[in-house]
């Protein structure tokens, strides 16, 4: 996967229903309470709180994944599953289109860092936001 889009985005809007993607997980549940869920995995995203709306995954000490299909967890510009499609071009631009192996197309945006802001569609609505970043 290339790290480079047509156009980027700004790191600060790395980030879901107020987490940032390097958040600890101390400042996660200062800001949202007690998770619903706990999980661990021998992963490279090795431990997972599940909330209400969002879902933190953790690699080591550091946010690395962030997943929202709520339109209560959305991005700081403003970007929320259920909006449409379109908000995304408005707020964003053009993304990077890329599909995987299961034959899912994504809409990707990409910072200067190894992260990205991934966007499923859901007919002509952005159904889930990820943002994730490689170690």
């Amino acid at each position: 996967m290339a790290f480079s889009a047509p156009q980027g985005i700004p790191h600060a809007e790395l980030a879901l229903g107020g987490i940032s993607i390097d958040a600890t997980e101390q400042q996660v549940r200062e800001r949202l309470g007690q998770p619903v869920g706990v999980s661990e995995e021998l992963d490279y995203l090795n431990r997972h709180l599940r909330y209400p709306n969002l879902i933190v995954s953790f690699s080591g000490d550091v946010a690395a994944s962030l997943f929202s299909e709520s339109p209560q967890a959305c991005t700081p510009a403003g970007l929320c599953p259920g909006d449409p499609l379109e908000s995304a071009l408005g707020l964003y631009g053009a993304p990077e289109l890329v599909e995987r192996e299961d034959g899912a197309t994504y809409w990707e945006y990409y910072t200067s860092f190894p992260c990205w802001l991934q966007i499923a569609p859901k007919g002509s609505e952005v159904g889930t936001i990820r943002v994730a970043c490689q170690p």
